[in-house]
């Protein structure tokens, strides 16, 4: 995904009927990035990456 502020992260995407086609839900798991979590560092998202400071983003999503 890129934010229209060109800020880029990478992951797994899947279609659902439970999210709008117009929409993007992430799983808030802080793309695993403590050093604390030795075992799950650089699994997951980290989407706050994405987010300019009014909370909330529009993306971009492709296949790379």
């Amino acid at each position: 995904m890129e934010s229209t502020a060109g800020r880029r992260v990478r992951g797994r995407a899947r279609l659902t009927e439970g999210v709008h086609p117009e929409a993007v839900a992430i799983a808030e798991n802080g793309g695993h990035w403590a050093l604390g979590m030795p075992v799950a560092r650089g699994e997951g998202v980290f989407f706050n990456a994405l987010l300019t400071f009014d909370g909330d983003a529009r993306v971009r999503v492709y296949k790379e």
